[in-house]
């Protein structure tokens, strides 16, 4: 996760508790419809962040 922006860790985070609570919700023998909607979701965040780190100012250099 070096490599990657704010936005980008983010998303990465987003998956993974969206994967907790998913499996958390079938053990305790819940459901929510539409759960799956989240991971499309967070992929967007990710390419978003994609974007960001592409196209936007580079504020890394050295005066």
């Amino acid at each position: 996760m070096k490599n990657l922006n704010g936005i980008q860790s983010l998303s990465v985070v987003g998956i993974i508790f969206s994967i907790f609570v998913q499996i958390t919700l079938f053990f305790i023998d819940k459901h929510i419809h539409n759960i799956w909607a989240l991971y499309p979701s967070w992929a967007l965040v990710f390419f978003v962040g994609y974007l960001v780190k592409k196209f936007g100012k580079d504020e890394d250099h050295e005066h």
